[in-house]
């Protein structure tokens, strides 16, 4: 991934994109599941506490093509504490929300340039990502189990974690 001029650390995500989960709802027919913005809290989101945004669950069709797959690609930073944290763009219009100069902007398009083969890879991925969680996601059980840890030390902080039920796994 690139590092601008100006030193900012660009990362491409699809991480938001489901792994297939036979333990969760099913959703219309050739749609797939992701991770949103709440509609209570959309972006831009700022460094520091990006930590405390909270996502929901949407679905959508499964994209066809790499411009369609690029609506659902992250286009997130490197922070100052090495974490990586998303202002809220895609790469179907990046920039967006952040704020690039002509210098970091020249830069961005210059490495899509060069990178085109690598980044085609990558949105080729992303679309079989959706279309396979999207298939196998038809046998959803059309509920969640979650299961609850108790935290020892303090009983108001509980640890909700999703029983993921991916077939794709018992295949490996």
């Amino acid at each position: 991934m690139p590092i601008l001029s100006s030193g900012l650390n660009v990362y491409l995500s699809i991480n938001n994109i489901m792994e297939p989960n036979l333990n969760w709802f099913k959703a219309p027919d050739g749609h797939f599941w992701y991770q949103a913005p709440h509609k209570e809290q959309p972006p831009p989101y700022k460094e520091e506490g990006f930590d405390k945004v909270g996502f929901g669950f949407s679905h959508a069709p499964v994209p066809q093509t790499r411009e369609e797959m690029k609506e659902f690609v992250n286009v997130c930073f490197l922070g100052k504490d090495e974490k990586i944290w998303w202002q809220g763009d895609y790469l179907s219009d990046f920039p967006f929300f952040a704020t690039l100069d002509e210098q970091d902007l020249n830069d961005w398009h210059k490495w899509l340039e060069e990178n085109e083969n690598e980044l085609n890879d990558f949105l080729d991925e992303g679309l079989r990502r959706c279309a396979t969680q999207a298939e196998i996601m038809k046998d959803a059980q059309g509920y969640a189990v979650v299961t609850t840890e108790k935290d020892p030390d303090d009983d108001s902080n509980n640890t909700k974690y999703l029983r993921v039920d991916n077939p794709l796994e018992k295949k490996q």
